[in-house]
């Protein structure tokens, strides 16, 4: 026991990276989910990657501010690492998993 405590032998066949950006939302009064990262974060796992890590780092200058989110990702075997983990996100990851979504009139959507 104490000898995996102490080794560095890793559980998986390989580690990947996936980075994605949250625009920062309006000003609201209410707080905020961001249903298209979640939908991504369940297709990764759908995958098979296990989330090993999540690191947000907060992003901002004069015309653009928001989050960079950094994912370690862990693959259990050769299959699963050798998956591509890219996620066109602006046709949606899940389309259907917005039809019942009511807007919010005091944001303007694009």
């Amino acid at each position: 026991m104490l000898n995996s405590f102490f080794s560095k032998k890793s559980n998986y066949y390989g580690v990947k990276t996936f980075t994605y950006f949250i625009p920062a939302p309006p000003d609201r009064k209410t707080g905020y989910q961001e249903k298209e990262f979640d939908s991504i974060m369940g297709s990764i796992v759908r995958l098979g990657f296990e989330i090993i890590s999540i690191s947000p780092t907060a992003y901002a200058n004069e015309q653009k501010c928001g989050m960079w989110v950094i994912c370690l990702l862990g693959a259990k075997s050769k299959e699963v690492f050798e998956k591509e983990v890219l996620f066109d996100t602006g046709e949606g990851i899940n389309a259907d998993s917005n039809k019942n979504v009511p807007l919010d009139p005091a944001i303007i959507h694009d």
